[in-house]
């Protein structure tokens, strides 16, 4: 058994982000077709790092099967991958209900939901774990509200030896 929270030895090696994130679409294509929403998805083919990238598919992961959860039929699930000198910003955005602004820290808090009346799936961990499996590879991230509807969580990797 161990925590993430301790440290675990990674399995590094360098690969393409849209390589991944290709993979993980694909992986969830079928749910997304069964639930109705459409994936937008933009992002550079030559942004390259080194990480553990299973540890990190699993955090993207939840983070796009969360999306396409609250996300109605006719809605849009967005992911971007935007780089800036050494800067990389991985934006996962949805069209669901949105989290009440004092609430948005807390969704990364194992075992929260805001809505346990209507919380049917999952154990509430999903967003915990990939909180901690983001800071374990250096990086942030964050949950905000966008201006139309939904939710934007923003992961942010600074100072990342990235190769284009």
């Amino acid at each position: 058994y161990y925590s993430i929270k301790d440290g675990i030895e990674k399995n590094l090696s360098k690969s393409s982000l849209k390589f991944v994130i290709d993979n993980i679409i694909r992986a969830l294509d079928g749910r997304a077709e069964v639930i109705g929403p459409k994936i937008i998805y933009e992002c550079d083919k030559n942004i390259k790092f080194v990480a553990d990238w299973e540890l990190l598919k699993e955090a993207f992961g939840y983070l796009i099967d969360n999306a396409i959860k609250v996300t109605p039929e006719s809605g849009t699930v967005t992911i971007s991958c935007l780089q800036k000198a050494s800067n990389l910003l991985i934006q996962f955005g949805d069209q669901g209900p949105g989290v009440e602004p004092p609430l948005t820290a807390r969704v990364f808090d194992g075992l929260f939901t805001s809505d346990l009346m209507h919380h049917g799936r999952g154990t509430g961990l999903s967003l915990a774990i990939a909180k901690e499996i983001i800071e374990e590879h250096g990086g942030r991230i964050s949950c905000r509200n966008r201006k139309d509807c939904g939710t934007l969580f923003e992961i942010t990797f600074q100072d990342q030896a990235l190769e284009c």
